[in-house]
């Protein structure tokens, strides 16, 4: 919006605009989305370039998925990358462009104003100027929804994963490899490139669990836990040599929904705000991507 003339604000809720999450998995037209604002080589040097996706289940370990994207066009792979990595390159080209930026405000609603405007409100009450357009970019919890009038309740998904970024040590710098024990639990690795001013490269593990099922986990301890991601795949609880607990772990939790109209009289919904899903794949962010494009 500011490269085609117009003065965007953001307004983030955060008292400081930070990464938050794990790893990810750009597709094709992520990485299109993002070459179309000059980021995408930025991104590109600080990622992975994802050219296979594998994935056994066990008792036998037979192999149920494989993806080659080398039997495709040379431009067309996925990048894996560091949230981190990601928010940097974005939150760079953001300062470059002076796009101003306000943090700790929480918008959760707007009101009509003349000339076919909208007023934003804040969580704290206060009315911000008006504008010409909302764009409503804050996720599967939007305090906005309720403009499209009854909105579908987020259908939360019955797994989630804890994960954390660790550093790489046998693992192909070039697959995401998972490996599955029916639909009880799935071991994932992929990597994530490096952190800005950081050359070690990293990938991100997840292990599937339900998050009712998380304190169980926690309680019987890191250890117990270790000899589980062992036995189902050896190579990568080495990954967790030298993690002693939990606290390098989040949780992720899942939802899906999808507005109907996503879009009201001034204001427009995108990313996971309009449309949640399962983060496999890497298809929440690169249809984030893709709402937001230019």
């Amino acid at each position: 919006m500011a490269d085609a003339g117009h003065k965007p604000v953001i307004y983030e809720r955060f008292a400081e605009a930070r990464p938050v999450g794990a790893g990810l998995m750009l597709q094709p037209a992520g990485l299109v989305a993002l070459e179309r604002i000059n980021c995408r080589g930025c991104v590109e040097a600080l990622g992975s370039r994802i050219t296979r996706f594998r994935g056994w289940s066990a008792p036998d370990w037979r192999q149920l998925v494989e993806v080659d994207y080398s039997q495709l066009s040379g431009n067309l792979y996925g990048l894996g990358i560091h949230r981190a990595s990601l928010f940097g390159a974005l939150w760079q080209a953001t300062t470059t462009r002076g796009i101003a930026i306000e943090t700790a405000t929480e918008i959760i609603g707007a009101t009509p104003a003349a000339g076919g405007r909208v007023r934003p409100l804040c969580l704290d009450g206060r009315h911000l100027p008006c504008v010409d357009l909302i764009v409503d970019a804050s996720g599967v919890n939007s305090q906005l929804r309720g403009i499209v009038g009854a909105s579908p309740v987020p259908s939360p998904y019955r797994y989630g994963a804890i994960w954390a970024s660790l550093p790489n040590t046998d693992f192909a710098r070039d697959m995401l490899l998972q490996r599955y024990v029916a639909a009880r639990h799935m071991v994932g690795i992929l990597p994530v490139g490096q952190l800005p001013a950081s050359d070690t490269p990293l990938v991100t593990l997840f292990w599937s669990l339900r998050p009712e099922d998380h304190a169980g986990v926690l309680a019987a301890g890191f250890e117990t836990w270790r000899d589980k991601v062992a036995a189902i795949w050896p190579e990568a609880a080495d990954l967790l040599d030298g993690t002693v607990d939990f606290s390098a772990f989040a949780l992720a939790r899942y939802a899906q929904f999808t507005l109907r109209v996503p879009f009201a009289e001034g204001v427009v919904f995108i990313g996971d705000a309009a449309h949640s899903t399962s983060p496999q794949l890497g298809a929440g962010v690169t249809m984030a991507m893709l709402d937001a494009r230019p």
